[in-house]
């Protein structure tokens, strides 16, 4: 339906390229081709139990989508001349999450959408929070959010992810030392460059919302399910 109404406005010539541009915005077929074929040559090479085939591609499925992501964001903060905010954001964002947990989307095209949306986010709070006379106390509190949250929540539970008790309680550990560790750096961060460490505070703050937005949307799915 897409590719019919994009022939309708768009010369012959340039379907091809259409085509893949919706492609890559609408389902990420590409990114499923890939990853299956990836998967069919080490199943081919006996690297790979053929039983275990769907695993492993869906696998590599999540790895493509994060390089994606990241390569993204990447770009983003470059253009806007914010490369590093961008390194900061990933970094803070990526070691809280995979201990914590969090809101996680269905597809991976949401999942995209959300994480360039979160991104912007962040770089434009940043850019006026490092404007305000109070910076220290703001970044202090949205610190003092996060380890809050992640000390009363993590790990958030996930319905694709089941966890034992043993796991749920080494990734809590971990997710109050890792957000404490982050939070002291970023706070330390605010004497030496402000502009950068106000984004690690921001983005820890936001590692705290996506907890609770985890787990309004998870316990929403289990309703419907």
């Amino acid at each position: 339906e897409l590719k019919l109404k994009f022939r309708e406005k768009c010369p012959e010539g340039h379907m091809k390229c259409a085509s893949r541009i919706i492609t890559i915005t609408h389902g990420g077929r590409n990114m499923d081709r890939l990853a299956d074929g990836i998967t069919d040559y080490y199943v081919k090479k006996k690297c790979i139990p053929d039983e275990k085939r769907e695993i492993y591609s869906y696998g590599f499925k999540l790895i493509f989508a994060d390089i994606i992501n990241f390569a993204m964001v990447g770009i983003i903060g470059a253009l806007f001349g914010r490369f590093f905010d961008s390194v900061v954001f990933l970094a803070f964002l990526w070691t809280v999450r995979r201990y914590s947990g969090g809101f996680h989307a269905k597809t991976f095209a949401l999942c995209r959408t959300s994480m360039l949306v979160t991104f912007g986010t962040v770089l434009a709070v940043s850019y006026f929070a490092a404007k305000s006379a109070f910076v220290f106390p703001m970044c202090a509190l949205m610190c003092i959010f996060c380890i809050v949250t992640v000390i009363i929540f993590a790990p958030v539970a996930h319905p694709n992810k089941k966890l034992t008790e043993k796991q749920k309680k080494s990734n809590r550990i971990r997710a109050v030392i890792w957000s404490s560790i982050l939070s002291a750096a970023a706070l330390t961060g605010v004497y030496f460059d402000y502009e950068l460490a106000v984004t690690a505070c921001v983005t820890l703050f936001v590692d705290g919302i996506l907890m609770y937005a985890g787990i309004a949307y998870n316990g929403k799915c289990a309703e419907n399910n």
